[in-house]
């Protein structure tokens, strides 16, 4: 059954009324042409519909809201087809004065539009007037804001700090769940400072007189109730009535501030421990197990502190034998690490092939070998300090991947996926000419400025000389027994005379050997060989028994001694002087017997 024929729908039609002609103001009546000529120049689409809902007069505008042809529509009721109206809401209403409803416009060819409809009884006729406002705008931006609303709540909800809002008489008229629930039975407090922190007065540092001038003001603040530090944001913001307000957002910083307070407190006390040390630089001798008090050594105490009070990355450069590891060593147990593992590595003790795996460590099965878990030497100086000795030994493979760890980039253990980002210092150590290698492209450029941040260079023992007695009688304390020799005068003179190629080490060695075998000797003096005994072999050829291949051998076994010697037995700096790898070198070494003896 069609609305217009429903016996309720008749019910509501107003009686037969008599024609009534519309008015100009100065009471002349206008022509129903001119009435028609009216309609039509109005900006909205109307409607005029006879006693039984037929439609029987529709404007330009209607036709183009709709996107139809009127003519199809007069006459009858299908322009109700067009229209969906809401539940409750229907053209029975004409027995109102005046009823405004909303409807669902059906558009040929295109999208539906949201309307208004506004219908009103024509006094005096049977007809009435419908007009249609097209309000899909209004309506979208309705819903997008609705949306929007719904989108703030959501992230406000989701905000894992505390928010809320209040006015000049600092009552808070809105807080998000977080802190709601934060507050409980306080969330009825009158105002945010009763409920935050148990005062009967505004907190001495309330900004709400600033805030509400426009400033935006931030602080952190220790809250006696909980005993929690907050950090707090107060930003001005509208409040009910249009009045200025303050919103404050609260995010809890406990964990950093005490993270802060245990530092500062661990950086007052390395800095106590430096006065300390540095008040009574000038009489030490010794600096952990560095011993010395020349000038140099006194220098060397001081870049030691400098280091340990910072996290800054070391390299220590010197010969081999200087103590290279003695200073990595004073420095982390001087450092905020010194709790923590000090990790020593010889990178040229490890293969290549290995590398990754030492350092980064491994899962059971992630090779052929790999029978058990492995931490790697990242893992194990977790939070304390990794110790390169001869940094320079390291493969340029392996410099990538060290770079992307210490660099914030972290390391995944060979077999695993899972990253890990170590807190680690590097300190490094080297006797060669670092920058020598990066020139010719053996150690990359970005590596080694990421290493080279504080570089020390220790001074050979032949440079600091008056500290050899310290020395002397150091490691006669350490390896004297009563039966020892004891060390004389002439004995003292003759070892600070000696230049000390292999430094500190070869000193400890000297004296070493000589209280267990009661005889001073020098290492160079029992592996340099006799240079007429040289001379004469190579220039007679009878001396190998005259075969070649036993010659050239024999040459090239001088050849190599004389190299070794020349670089103190360095044989990494050897090879590279001979032109040849360095495993070839450690092949012929094997092969002549060459062995430094003595140390």
């Amino acid at each position: 059954m069609s609305l217009h024929s429903s016996p309720a729908v008749r019910a509501t039609i107003p009686p037969n009324r008599p024609p009534v002609l519309l008015h100009t103001s100065g009471g002349r009546a206008l022509s129903p042409g001119n009435v028609r000529r009216v309609l039509e120049s109005l900006g909205v689409g109307i409607l005029v519909l006879e006693q039984d809902l037929s439609l029987s007069m529709a404007n330009a505008e209607f036709e183009r809201i709709a996107g139809c042809r009127r003519d199809e529509f007069i006459g009858s009721t299908r322009w109700m087809e067009l229209f969906e109206f809401h539940d409750g809401q229907h053209p029975s209403a004409l027995t109102q004065a005046t009823t405004d409803i909303e409807a669902r416009l059906r558009v040929r060819g295109g999208e539906p539009r949201d309307v208004a409809l506004k219908i009103a009884a024509i006094p005096g006729t049977l007809q009435s007037v419908m007009a249609v406002f097209d309000i899909t705008d209004r309506k979208s931006a309705e819903s997008e804001l609705l949306a929007l609303t719904t989108q703030i709540e959501d992230v406000v909800n989701a905000i894992q700090g505390f928010l809320f809002t209040t006015g000049r008489d600092r009552r808070m008229a809105y807080m998000n769940p977080a802190l709601a629930k934060h507050l409980g039975a306080r969330a009825g407090e009158a105002t945010c400072h009763m409920a935050l922190f148990g005062l009967e007065q505004p907190c001495g540092r309330c900004c709400l007189e600033r805030v509400v001038k426009g400033q935006t003001v931030k602080d952190e603040v220790w809250s006696p109730i909980d005993g929690r530090w907050y950090h707090i944001q107060h930003s001005p913001v509208t409040a009910e009535g249009g009045e200025p307000g303050m919103q404050v957002l609260m995010i809890d910083i406990t964990e950093r501030k005490l993270a802060e307070q245990s530092l500062k407190e661990s950086e007052q006390h390395l800095r106590e421990e430096n006065v300390l040390l540095r008040s009574s630089l000038h009489e030490r001798y010794r600096f952990g197990d560095i011993i010395g008090k020349s000038p140099s050594m006194q220098r060397l105490y001081e870049l030691i502190l400098n280091a340990a009070g910072t996290d800054a990355n070391v390299i220590i450069y010197g010969e081999s034998g200087t103590g290279k590891e003695l200073v990595a060593r004073a420095i982390h147990d001087t450092s905020r690490r010194k709790s923590a593992s000090f990790v020593p590595v010889n990178c040229g003790a490890i293969p290549e092939t290995l590398m990754e795996s030492e350092f980064f460590g491994h899962r059971k099965g992630a090779f052929t070998g790999a029978v058990i878990d492995k931490h790697g030497f990242l893992d194990l100086a977790n939070g304390g300090t990794l110790f390169l000795d001869e940094l320079g030994d390291i493969g340029h493979s392996m410099q990538v991947k060290l770079l992307r760890a210490i660099d914030g980039g972290g390391y995944t253990p060979i077999g695993s996926t899972q990253v890990r980002v170590p807190d680690v210092r590097i300190l490094a150590a080297t006797n060669r000419d670092i920058l020598d290698q990066v020139r010719r492209g053996s150690v990359r450029e970005d590596f080694f400025y990421r290493i080279h941040v504080i570089p020390i260079h220790l001074p050979p023992l032949r440079e600091r000389r008056e500290d050899i007695p310290l020395l002397v009688e150091h490691f006669v304390e350490k390896f004297g027994t009563l039966a020892a020799p004891p060390v004389t005068s002439r004995m003292i003179e003759k070892l600070v005379a000696y230049d000390w190629p292999g430094n500190v080490r070869e000193l400890q060695n000297t004296i070493h050997r000589y209280l267990t075998l009661k005889k001073l000797d020098f290492a160079t003096s029992v592996r340099r060989p006799r240079p007429e005994a040289a001379d004469s072999d190579a220039a007679d050829p009878d001396a190998a028994g005259g075969n070649l291949d036993a010659m050239v051998e024999q040459f090239e076994r001088r050849l190599i001694l004389k190299a070794l010697e020349k670089h103190r037995w360095q044989r990494e700096i050897t090879a590279e002087a001979l032109g040849i790898h360095r495993k070839t070198l450690f092949t012929k070494m094997k092969r002549y017997g060459l062995v430094a003896k003595g140390v």
